[in-house]
């Protein structure tokens, strides 16, 4: 600025959208969530007691699956770089769930109330809700934001990712939106054994979040 003085100051197009994702977990349902996802990840990184058993419930399933062994961090920058992290965690939501089941048997007291914990916090309907709107607000804002980061990129074209990403985002309020989102809950909670018992709150819950987003 001191050698161009009469230069004007733009923000970088990707800090904006960056800043406008990070809204999104002001809402409580969406930030326990991901306070779920980060505290389960930490839980088994931070022991390779509890990577290996994660490892090997994995294994007793599927043998495909040894590329996806480790839950992965969710960013503290970027909110869509924290796609890599939900998609993963949801992947292996039964083989986590498995692992903790295992863990409420260990003799180390603080192991079987961390699991116990994390647990009934995976099998409430706010989670889950949270993780779908998560994981597919997540997903809709991805190409964009790795296309703003491309190298000479045109003007033109970025603008009409962002409409497109506009589109799809208020997509998401209408009746067809909810289902898929709802359809995806519903599966998350099949994944844990407790759709019978959630999926009415779930219904409900999503309701809020759609409420609290408008």
């Amino acid at each position: 600025m001191q050698k161009a003085v009469n230069a004007h100051y733009f923000r970088c197009s990707m800090h904006c959208l960056n800043l406008s994702a990070m809204k999104t977990i002001k809402i409580p349902s969406l930030q326990h969530a991901q306070d779920v996802v980060s505290d389960t990840v930490s839980c088994f990184r931070s022991s390779a007691k509890r990577s290996s058993l994660l490892k090997l419930c994995i294994q007793r399933v599927d043998d495909d699956q040894g590329s996806k062994c480790h839950l992965t961090n969710l960013c503290t920058i970027r909110f869509v770089e924290r796609h890599t992290s939900i998609v993963c965690f949801r992947c292996l939501l039964p083989y986590v769930a498995d692992s903790l089941t295992e863990m409420t048997n260990w003799q180390a007291a603080q192991a079987r109330k961390t699991a116990h914990t994390l647990i009934n916090s995976m099998s409430q309907s706010e989670t889950i809700v949270g993780l779908a709107v998560l994981e597919k607000i997540s997903s809709i804002m991805l190409p964009t934001t790795r296309l703003l980061q491309t190298a000479g990129l045109d003007l033109v074209e970025a603008m009409a990712s962002i409409d497109d990403l506009l589109g799809s985002l208020n997509a998401l309020r209408t009746s067809e939106g909810f289902v898929e989102i709802l359809d995806n809950a519903t599966a998350v909670a099949q994944l844990l054994g407790t759709f019978e018992r959630l999926v009415g709150p779930c219904t409900e819950q999503l309701l809020l979040v759609v409420q609290m987003t408008r």
